[in-house]
């Protein structure tokens, strides 16, 4: 396990600079008080301080050296980071508004001496793949961000970054269509093949139906559609994922409890861009105090509040050429027969692309 410095440096760094309302020097005596004149948080300190300048940064402050620890800590919890676990180096990574090309086939060919290189499948596409933004905002009191404790800096990290994977896990094995502020999910229009009652036979269905590469492909359910598997004899599956047929597979309290998807993974372009943290107590944030009724204005400085916010930069589109890519099977029948118990889970994958 990491140590808490580069787990959680970086919520103690946008702590210190919130509370002392962006004064570097301040903030750097609240570190050296808290964990010693020689500790990370001060290296961290250094090289992540810059002015920007932001009209929507009210304290001129923004995090840059210490971003890729926060998004390490996004990456636990967030299914992009658990299929590269199972899966390394197979989605088809991309630079951010570079041109891509899709829809063609990089081939090898034996060829005579002096004799031209055969392209092989000349149709292809070439695309822009823009970075989009998921956001979260944590609001907490100023007497909790004085709190310099370990458990202080899980509840503050690590409640922000799993907001953020949440976010990206649900939106990502949903079948919701790409929107301007959204990539919409992997499913949207996938193919949905009918359902059996036997698990066994739905994956073997997924197969007959699926067009990808076995070899890039993984498949996603629920932790509860993982146990079905194993009480039908897979003995290399379970609730946390594992193998069902030799493929390997990934779990997620995100997908419905009867859905199953098979994604070839290698077809999935996915553009990252990294993440932008931001701290302030001067700002004014909207809230709600049901969650669903009018919302007011709330003055984080006039109410004692200390804001983080984090912005990740990401983006994700199914090669647009690679029909069949990606296909699920919705089955409560099998999850009922194999485990003798509901799935009362949100309903995931159903619409068609038009």
């Amino acid at each position: 396990m990491k140590d808490d410095a580069g787990r959680y440096g970086f919520i103690r760094v946008a702590r210190a600079l919130a509370l002392a309302r962006g004064d570097v020097p301040e903030a750097r005596a609240m570190l050296e008080a808290h964990y010693g004149d020689r500790c990370a948080e001060l290296v961290f300190l250094e090289r992540a301080i810059i002015n920007v300048g932001a009209i929507d940064n009210p304290d001129d402050v923004a995090l840059a050296g210490i971003a890729e620890n926060f998004l390490a800590l996004v990456g636990e919890y967030s299914i992009i980071d658990r299929i590269d676990e199972v899966m390394p180096d197979t989605f088809h990574r991309v630079v951010p508004y570079r041109p891509v090309l899709t829809g063609g086939a990089t081939t090898a060919a034996w060829i005579p001496e002096a004799m031209i290189i055969p392209m092989g499948e000349a149709g292809f596409e070439i695309e822009r793949i823009p970075a989009k933004k998921v956001a979260g905002l944590l609001v907490v009191t100023e007497e909790l961000a004085r709190v310099f404790a370990p458990r202080a800096d899980r509840i503050l990290g690590g409640e922000l970054a799993r907001a953020l994977a949440d976010e990206v896990t649900r939106t990502f094995l949903s079948d919701d269509a790409p929107s301007n502020a959204s990539p919409g999910g992997i499913f949207y229009g996938a193919s949905e093949i009918a359902g059996t009652g036997d698990i066994g036979q739905d994956v073997v269905n997924l197969l007959a139906e699926f067009t990808g590469d076995l070899e890039s492909a993984v498949l996603v359910c629920s932790p509860l559609a993982g146990a079905a598997f194993a009480k039908a004899g897979e003995d290399e599956a379970g609730a946390l994922g594992g193998y069902v047929l030799g493929i390997p597979f990934v779990t997620s309290t995100h997908m419905a409890g009867s859905v199953i998807g098979l994604v070839d993974v290698g077809q999935v372009i996915l553009a990252e861009d990294g993440v932008g943290l931001d701290t302030s107590t001067h700002a004014s944030v909207t809230a709600s105090a049901s969650g669903t009724g009018p919302a007011t204005l709330v003055s984080l400085w006039q109410s004692n509040l200390v804001g983080v916010r984090a912005i990740q930069y990401i983006n994700w589109a199914l090669n647009p050429a690679a029909e069949g890519a990606a296909v699920f099977v919705d089955d409560a029948a099998a999850i009922v027969g194999a485990l003798g118990k509901p799935t009362a889970q949100p309903a995931q994958p159903k619409a068609k692309r038009a």
